[in-house]
């Protein structure tokens, strides 16, 4: 079960963009952004995506997790801490939700 309320999606489609992954994510919690790991501008098939609670990331988790979206069976799980941080030239196409 997710105890943070930023989740890992992982094996998406290449052509996936942020807004497809925060629409299907606004149905079950108000998204607070979402980022696509891209590097040189392109999709390297994976990302995260933050939600306003816990709980939200929970339902999420359990309910998108094997979902398919665009034509590819979609992961969802807690994120492992990463050595690159936040701040990784990698995090090229974000979008940010006031």
């Amino acid at each position: 079960m997710a105890i943070s309320n930023r989740l890992f999606v992982g094996n998406l489609n290449f052509e996936t963009t942020a807004e497809t992954i925060g629409h299907l994510f606004e149905t079950i919690g108000a998204v607070i952004s979402v980022k696509i790991t891209s590097k040189n501008g392109k999709s390297l098939g994976y990302g995260f995506i933050e939600i306003s609670d816990v709980e939200s990331a929970q339902r999420a988790q359990l309910q998108f997790n094997k979902h398919v979206l665009d034509g590819r069976q979609i992961q969802v799980e807690i994120p492992k801490e990463s050595k690159m941080g936040k701040n990784s030239p990698f995090l090229e196409n974000a979008i940010k939700k006031p």
